[in-house]
């Protein structure tokens, strides 16, 4: 059964959180401060983390996400943890909810075997921390997890999974080019 929990801290007791917690696979981190942008595999950096607005941290076992609001960090974590000091346990208010998956596509698209995507439409090469290559030409999906009540409606959702997955654009260009026919003599 997933558990939800959050609290409003300070920078210090959101620090000795992230700290203390045991990801038992090597987490994604997704972060921003005023001067740094990050998007790779966690690492514990007490500086940086403390220094940011908002971010997350995250595997299939679950997602701690943050944002500053003033002197405080709001943290909501959404997983598998029986149990975190300091925040307070809402687990109940999601027994019911059905769970369900999606992609979120991300820019860029793998170019070679690269560890970069580069992007088009915003001129710019994207590294994602992404570990084995299985597209000459793939994109970059984050899993996103969804919880849905019972009218069908998304109450939380979390960050899941990375993933490199077929370019969906090929598959359509593929499939229109498989459509036309052949003109004789043409």
């Amino acid at each position: 059964m997933q558990k939800l929990y959050s609290n409003d801290l300070d920078v210090d007791s959101f620090i000795n959180i992230i700290e203390s917690m045991n990801f038992n696979e090597t987490p994604l981190m997704m972060a921003f401060s005023n001067s740094n942008a990050v998007f790779e595999r966690y690492k514990f950096d007490e500086t940086f983390l403390s220094e940011t607005d908002n971010g997350k941290i995250f595997s299939p076992e679950g997602e701690l996400k943050w944002r500053r609001i003033d002197n405080q960090m709001r943290v909501v974590y959404l997983g598998n943890q029986e149990h975190i000091d300091g925040l307070n346990d809402y687990s109940s208010e999601i027994k019911d909810y059905k769970t369900k998956y999606s992609n979120l596509i991300l820019w860029g698209k793998r170019i070679g075997q690269q560890k970069e995507w580069f992007e088009n439409q915003v001129p710019n090469l994207f590294p994602y921390p992404i570990t084995e290559k299985k597209y000459s030409q793939g994109r970059v999906a984050i899993v996103v997890e969804s919880l849905i009540d019972s009218t069908g409606k998304i109450q939380f959702s979390r960050y899941f999974d990375i993933k490199e997955i077929p370019d969906p654009a090929e598959k359509i260009q593929n499939s229109r080019n498989s459509d036309k026919k052949e003109i004789p003599g043409g």
